[in-house]
């Protein structure tokens, strides 16, 4: 297919700035699609993109995501229109909430309305990208907006938004105001029910349903022993589901894992960190994941984009040698 696109985001765990900038040029070389940049409490994700940007000459680079909450959206704006020149037209903005742990626990901000501030957020970008002032905008979070518009002319007026999101309405509303949708964790088997979910917010815009990208984060461990890759994938989803809040953990609910979510949690709230991740059941790994021998999980990626899944991003491999990588990364977006 020509149109066939494969990603790639790099964990905002034990991965260091220079590894980044390294795994980026050989993305960069291999025909990987977007490059994924996260936040978290970790490294700031404008510096290390503007380098990445600034090191790669091909591929796109987006924030995987920014949140809400952290900075204005008028500096967000700001930040877009100033890397995607920095890029030539190759930013790409992913934006999510983040969850009430982070936001009050890091940065020490009230979570109240998150989708509403969420909805205003993309607009206000959108407005200011376009050159648009701010008078336009009628908010319930941001309201009393001055004049204001950017300063300079932004290389596109247009720079994608993806939005990571798991419940019904935030899922809708990427339909309506976003151009690509970043879920995580995801089972294979809930795909059909969030895009008809993408499809009702779309109906909404007026838009093609075509237009929004299935782009969600794929836990990938390529290796041939197939039961140690399963205790690799478990991870992350341990921590998540234990760790960051409710929104994984009430996705995999919905989705009919929940006696199995109830046991990571009991586990990860008792301080049982390593025990709750290898709880997380196979079923888990096998409907989010894809694990094995190289040609196993490109197989498992392709019964993704079956299901529904436009641009999978998969994992980056932190600490592989150079020539393994770049083999990694070839296989993968080939």
């Amino acid at each position: 297919m020509a149109d066939r696109k494969t990603s790639m985001v790099i964990f905002w765990m034990g991965v260091d700035r220079k590894e980044m900038v390294r795994a980026a040029r050989v993305a960069d070389d291999s025909g990987i699609d977007t490059l994924w940049i996260p936040e978290a409490w970790s490294y700031d994700l404008v510096p290390i993109i503007t380098e990445i940007l600034l090191n790669t000459k091909r591929i796109k680079v987006g924030t995987g995501i920014m949140n809400c909450f952290s900075r204005s959206p008028a500096l967000v704006a700001m930040t877009t229109a100033t890397l995607d020149e920095i890029g030539e037209g190759r930013f790409v903005l992913g934006l999510g909430t983040s969850g009430q742990n982070v936001i009050e626990g890091f940065h020490g901000i009230p979570f109240s309305k998150p989708l509403t501030r969420l909805r205003e957020y993309v607009e206000i970008v959108r407005l200011l990208l376009a050159g648009e002032r701010l008078t336009s905008h009628k908010g319930e979070i941001y309201k009393d907006m001055r004049h204001f518009k950017l300063a300079f002319t932004p290389v596109r007026k247009n720079v994608p938004i993806y939005i990571a999101s798991l419940a019904r309405k935030s899922v809708e509303m990427v339909g309506e105001i976003a151009d690509g949708w970043i879920p995580t964790f995801w089972p294979i088997q809930m795909y059909k029910e969030g895009i008809e979910w993408i499809e009702a917010g779309v109906a909404r815009s007026g838009r093609d349903p075509k237009e929004v990208d299935v782009a969600p984060y794929i836990t990938t461990i390529a290796m041939d022993d197939v039961e140690m890759a399963k205790v690799i994938a478990k991870q992350p989803m341990g921590f998540y589901i234990g760790g960051m809040g409710k929104f994984y953990s009430q996705m995999l609910t919905r989705a009919g894992y929940g006696a199995e979510v109830n046991r990571v949690k009991q586990l990860y709230d008792e301080g049982k960190r390593d025990e709750a991740n290898m709880a997380v059941d196979d079923k888990l790994v096998e409907a989010t994941s894809a694990v094995g021998p190289m040609e196993v999980v490109k197989a498992k990626l392709d019964v993704f984009r079956a299901a529904g899944v436009t641009n999978p991003i998969v994992s980056y491999p932190a600490g592989m040698e150079q020539k393994l990588l770049e083999k990694y990364m070839s296989d993968l977006a080939n």
